[in-house]
């Protein structure tokens, strides 16, 4: 398990405070981009995610498919964490 950094309270925080305010947009403010920066929030660092810069769902299933191929959304960001 990674550690979680100094202050990861407010770091989360802060981060879902200013989600609140950002419209959604694939691939810059999505379930998988807000996921991987709360990680970042708490742990310092931010996992890869096959889906970054995909702008339309069909787009983020594709990437994430080339990179795991035969796995679900969720196995793929395990794999990615």
């Amino acid at each position: 398990m990674t550690a979680r950094v100094e202050g990861w309270e407010s770091n989360l925080a802060d981060l879902i405070e200013a989600a609140r305010s950002t419209p959604f947009e694939w691939g810059s403010h999505d379930c998988v981009t807000f996921a991987a920066d709360a990680v970042e929030a708490v742990t310092g660092s931010r996992p890869a995610l096959a889906s970054h810069g995909a702008t339309t769902a069909d787009e983020a299933d594709e990437a994430i498919a080339a990179a795991a191929p035969g796995r679900t959304l969720a196995a793929a960001v395990a794999l990615a964490l």
